[in-house]
């Protein structure tokens, strides 16, 4: 639930209608089961296929999060900061 709640957030960014009734349901003017009426439920799931399937980025051959191999660190990278 906290998945779908969060794509009607970010379709509430670019759709007005989205946005709109989901302040209503957190003023408490709208039932908790408003944002799950199939025409929202449509929306978000239209949204969803726009960004994930046809915005998808090219993969890059290595993650930019991995690190270098240990033999590619250089004898002052090893040193610690709390050494100097």
């Amino acid at each position: 639930m906290h998945w779908y709640v969060d794509q009607v957030l970010r379709l509430g960014t670019t759709d007005q209608g989205a946005r709109r009734r989901f302040l209503e349901l957190q003023g408490m003017l709208r039932e908790a089961s408003a944002i799950l009426k199939p025409d929202m439920l449509f929306r978000v799931l239209l949204d969803l296929a726009r960004t994930r399937l046809l915005c998808r980025p090219a993969r890059e051959s290595v993650a930019p999060y991995e690190s270098a191999p240990a033999s590619a660190v250089g004898p002052l990278d090893r040193i610690e900061k709390t050494d100097w």
